[in-house]
């Protein structure tokens, strides 16, 4: 679906500073954004840009239950792909259309207060459509 960009990969972590010092290993030149507290989702999250092209959201349980709690307890620790959109409703409304199944809307105070949806495709897989 050309309406999508690539923005990045969630990963679950229990602890965001020590996800950071593990990755910065192995990506030394790292940078960071600021920790966003997702209050609707119980989460702590932090965008951890690896490299120009590759981004992970490393994401913490802050709140129990949380977004995550039963990933977690699963002991999962992949999460999602996050794709950034201008053609948000348009994205949302194919995906609608292509068998996706669509999860609540949120207000993302890690997106600047953009609207986010979660949708799990056919494959079952988690996938964040963000508005851009």
């Amino acid at each position: 679906m050309s309406l999508l960009r690539l923005h990045h990969i969630g990963l679950i972590v229990e602890s965001i500073d020590e996800a950071v010092k593990q990755y910065a290993t192995f990506h030394p030149s790292y940078t960071c954004s600021n920790k966003y507290y997702v209050t609707s989702q119980g989460v702590a999250v932090l965008f951890f840009q690896a490299t120009t092209e590759l981004c992970f959201e490393f994401i913490e349980e802050v709140q129990i239950p949380s977004a995550i709690s039963t990933f977690k307890k699963r002991g999962l620790g992949f999460y999602h792909i996050g794709y950034k959109t201008s053609e948000y409703d348009l994205c949302i409304m194919n995906l609608i259309n292509e068998g996706y199944k669509v999860f609540d809307e949120i207000i993302s105070e890690a997106y600047e207060n953009k609207r986010v949806r979660f949708v799990l495709s056919p494959q079952s897989h988690w996938i964040e459509i963000i508005e851009e």
